[in-house]
């Protein structure tokens, strides 16, 4: 690599622009280099450099929305469709399977020419026609659920709504619309389409989710599941803002779109991709804690674990971007618990034949949700593997040895220990951390790879 005098000898000092965000790029070496490694000399003539060459801004910019476009930067939640009816759609189908609902709704704020401000339906996961979804929707008032929930920007959780059934002051109605089939609703789960905390702003939106199980209760993690799914959402729809203004103002002639402009806009989109990049990894926590929370056995199991299976990979030297995935594995490895039965999860005593077959098809279930989640996708090799055994008498498919994925073997010795070392309601005894490791140690070169259990060890 050149030094930093090579490089700075390569421009001409001219200007006194002093931006190490611009030197990053037109270093075109990414935003992984700290601000520091810069100093003002070399900062003003990259900046110079830079200055005198718009193409490069251009070109950035073009490379930016070609990356970012609204169906890419949504492929978090599996989306790959760009028409606004069928990706709003997609969302809120992904998003009712993903909370076991049996609806889910988007809507966003129109102007109509007589009912003014309006909460308009713009995604569902019901199957309307074209004809019918344009005219449904409601004014947006304090007093119905949806839109306090807009106007104030705040979650509602109705665990009953019939007892919403008028405004009292406090409570805001649950207005049912009768084209979404909301009179069987029992339950439902409202949260805005804010940014975060620190980003205040009106709302863009709210989402909706129903549920027509009278006995259906939300816990608080999924209710910070929902937070964290609308913030993916609003954060890709503002990105998607900057993304149409670049691509408005790319498609003016060369010349007449200034540098300043083009930088200005650089830096808007590079705010919103951090924003994203933020937003992504909160809402795979958040899957991974409202899956624990299903039971009190496994509650901050899926945290340990991947904190666990990440402190391993490093411990093996393994690259940043495969750590992370095989932490995000971690965190949702058991997504598929979400079809398991609540009686199975709580049983205490030996599981019968039907049950274990029952408990081992959450995994398969587990990977096809997980095929939606675009973020995750690099992740599910792991996960899918995880239960595969070192000796090759494990499932899905009996891999043997090393052809079992590196990061399904520390997932799967991961797993174990934090399992081992926690109460579990099919066992009476819990191990300590020694314990625990001496029975893994025991069943290396059998069920686990021995080299991993060897690292966890060095790790305690």
């Amino acid at each position: 690599m050149p030094s930093l005098d090579s490089l700075s000898t390569a421009f001409s000092a001219d200007s006194n622009a002093h931006d190490p965000l611009e030197a990053i790029y037109a270093l075109n070496i990414g935003d992984f280099v700290a601000e520091s490694f810069f100093s003002d000399a070399l900062l003003e003539r990259i900046s110079n450099r830079v200055g005198e060459n718009p193409n490069r801004l251009r070109q950035q910019l073009a490379e930016l929305v070609d990356i970012y476009s609204l169906d890419k930067t949504l492929g978090v939640l599996g989306l790959t469709h760009s028409d606004d009816v069928v990706l709003y759609d997609a969302i809120a189908t992904t998003l009712k399977d993903l909370f076991g609902a049996d609806a889910c709704h988007l809507f966003q704020p129109a102007r109509k020419a007589v009912a003014g401000d309006f909460l308009s339906l713009t995604g569902t996961s019901l199957h309307l026609n074209t004809t019918q979804r344009w005219h449904i929707g409601l004014p947006v008032r304090d007093d119905d659920v949806l839109g306090a929930s807009f106007l104030d920007q705040q979650a509602f959780v109705l665990e009953d709504v019939s007892r919403h059934g008028t405004s009292n002051g406090q409570h805001p109605q649950w207005v049912p619309l009768e084209p979404l089939g909301q009179t069987q609703t029992k339950s439902a789960l409202i949260v805005p389409l804010v940014q975060g905390q620190h980003r205040p702003q009106s709302s863009q939106g709210v989402l909706c989710w129903e549920f027509y199980d009278a006995h259906k209760t939300v816990d608080a993690e999924w209710v910070d599941l929902a937070h964290a799914t609308a913030r993916v959402l609003t954060v890709s729809l503002q990105l998607q803002h900057w993304v149409n203004e670049a691509q408005t103002l790319l498609a003016k002639p060369e010349g007449d779109a200034s540098s300043e402009a083009m930088q200005t806009l650089r830096a808007q989109l590079t705010e919103s991709i951090a924003d994203l990049g933020d937003a992504q990894q909160t809402f795979v926590e958040q899957l991974g804690l409202a899956v624990d929370a299903r039971n009190h056995w496994s509650k901050g199991h899926s945290q340990r674990v991947a904190e666990r299976a990440r402190q391993i990979a490093e411990a093996f030297g393994l690259g940043e971007k495969t750590g992370d995935m095989i932490y995000y594995a971690g965190l949702v490895g058991h997504l598929g618990r979400l079809t398991v039965p609540p009686e199975l999860l709580q049983k205490q005593e030996t599981l019968s034949t039907t049950d274990w077959e029952a408990w081992n098809r959450h995994a398969n279930a587990g990977v096809a949700l997980l095929s939606h989640l675009h973020i995750l996708s690099d992740a599910v090799p792991y996960i899918t593997y995880q239960a595969e055994r070192w000796d090759g008498s494990g499932s899905p498919n009996g891999l043997k040895g090393r052809h079992i994925p590196f990061g399904s073997r520390i997932l799967a010795v991961a797993d174990a220990f934090e399992a081992l070392t926690h109460e579990r309601p099919y066992r009476d005894k819990t191990f300590t951390p020694a314990e625990a490791l001496a029975v893994l140690q025991q069943e290396a070169g059998t069920k686990w790879d021995a080299a991993v259990v060897e690292k966890l060890a060095e790790l305690d």
